[in-house]
């Protein structure tokens, strides 16, 4: 599966459009892999979305390199926030973070 590509078209339809209502702002290159806080480094995203960038960023590195081991952290971080559950779908993760936010 073309990963890159799949996260590459989402963050450039975020950069033109931002979407409404709950948002969460992304690192498009993240800091673990040498981005920065830098305006042109950020991207808002629905937390679905900012969901499926993390595991598409693990998916993109290389397997049990140094980098996909920090995509995997990273990625499970975002579903150890949320309860008990050991798995989240995307659209469950969306709910309980637009709840949160409220």
């Amino acid at each position: 599966m073309k990963y890159k590509t799949i996260y590459d078209n989402l963050i450039q339809k975020r950069q033109r459009e931002v979407p409404e209502g709950y948002t969460e702002e992304h690192h498009i290159l993240p800091r673990s892999l040498g981005g920065s806080d830098t305006k042109v480094n950020l991207v808002r995203l629905t937390a679905r979305e900012h969901y499926m960038t993390h595991y598409l960023l693990m998916k993109m590195q290389e397997p049990k390199s140094d980098s996909y081991f920090s995509m995997l952290r990273a990625f499970l971080m975002m579903q150890v926030q949320h309860g008990d559950n050991r798995y989240i779908p995307s659209h469950k993760f969306e709910l309980l973070r637009k709840i949160d936010s409220e």
